[in-house]
């Protein structure tokens, strides 16, 4: 199907925008993938998740991989509403604009200060579990200084709140369609030859 694209380990944030969406003008949807045994779902930039349109629909399609051999294996098919009260609890915007302001003053091109790793933890300890996100400093020795978020412990997110579940399928069902089918997704290669190609997403 046209515009449903599939990354594993992706962590974009719209993946169908509501107005390309085939089922519904007022949905936004994200897809994620995420390996079934770590039980949590990587999102991208806690502000962006904030911000996202909230007059607007917004749903989880999650797909859960088994690793077999080389290839990523599909094993459920989740749909989940987006609930920003239960996925935000009472963490406020500015707080989470605090902390991204913290990681991101971090000189670029070396590693934190042991005084600035401490205080980027401590803020986001202090955001962690007031809703169901953890919230994710990504800092390195070269560039990377962002706050990404995760939907931790799924399983228990999900007892807790089946109200959220829209769907489920171990079917690779996701609405009038089929996912693509287990095996077709090769392993991520983390150290690619500088000549050789990334993989491409699979559209179907």
């Amino acid at each position: 199907m046209k515009g449903l694209s599939f990354h594993f380990n992706s962590v974009m944030t719209d993946d169908i925008p509501a107005e390309e969406n085939p089922w519904d003008a007022n949905e936004t949807i994200s897809i994620k993938t995420a390996v079934k045994r770590a039980d949590y779902v990587p999102f991208a930039s806690a502000l962006r998740l904030w911000d996202y349109d909230r007059t607007k629909k917004h749903t989880l399609l999650l797909a859960q991989y088994v690793q077999r051999g080389k290839g990523k294996h599909i094993s459920d098919v989740w749909e989940i509403q987006i609930n920003h009260e239960i996925f935000f609890g009472d963490v406020t915007r500015e707080e989470i604009a605090a902390l991204e302001k913290i990681v991101r003053d971090i000189t670029k091109g070396r590693s934190p200060t042991k005084e600035e790793r401490t205080s980027y933890l401590k803020g986001a300890a202090a955001l962690d579990k007031r809703g169901a996100l953890s919230y994710r400093p990504k800092v390195d020795s070269h560039t990377q200084r962002r706050l990404q978020c995760e939907l931790c412990n799924l399983a228990i997110f999900l007892d807790n709140h089946p109200e959220l579940v829209i769907a489920h399928s171990i079917e690779r069902r996701f609405r009038d369609i089929i996912l693509p089918a287990a095996g077709e997704f090769p392993s991520r290669q983390r150290h690619r030859p500088a000549n050789s190609k990334p993989n491409a997403a699979v559209s179907t």
